[in-house]
């Protein structure tokens, strides 16, 4: 789940830090697009932009819709075990399919019992899924024909 107000991470599930190894506390408060490849970031930016809802419209905007694309996220390189400084470890990235909901942010409860509602405040809540692919070894040619498919990103996701 993501502030629409800055971009930061305020919740992310086990999954995705066992997928791409980082800790769950470096994913909250950190800006999501830090972990999306810079060649998929312009992708990213247009597939939110376009999704918001506008606020005079927002009553006639089905509830929760959503947008998937795919983009490479970052994974965790580790850190030295005498400090925090990054192991010397290239920076590899994994492919993703996003789904992008937008929803408004919840009510909040103050002290006294009266409901706030934050109005302007939308949360985006993304699920990834990993990709994953059929051939098991590099230059592997599989026995029946495959459609033409081709990506921007090398095999090691650069």
């Amino acid at each position: 789940v993501i502030s629409m107000h800055d971009g930061i991470v305020l919740y992310t599930t086990p999954s995705i830090t066992d997928v791409l190894g980082y800790p769950r506390d470096m994913w909250l408060g950190r800006s999501f697009i830090d972990f999306v490849h810079l060649k998929d970031r312009a992708t990213f930016a247009s597939q939110i932009t376009t999704g918001i809802p506008i606020a005079e419209s927002r009553g006639s905007v089905p509830k929760d819709t959503k947008s998937t694309f795919c983009v490479m996220l970052r994974r965790y390189r580790g850190l030295k075990s005498g400090g925090f400084g990054v192991i010397g470890r290239p920076v590899s990235y994994e492919p993703f399919r996003l789904g992008l909901t937008f929803r408004e942010a919840p009510e909040e409860a103050r002290p006294d019992n009266y409901m706030v509602s934050n109005g302007t405040n939308m949360l985006l809540v993304i699920c990834a899924t990993p990709i994953k692919s059929s051939y098991k070894i590099p230059d592997e040619i599989l026995s029946q024909k495959s459609p033409k498919f081709a990506i921007r990103h090398t095999a090691t996701g650069i």
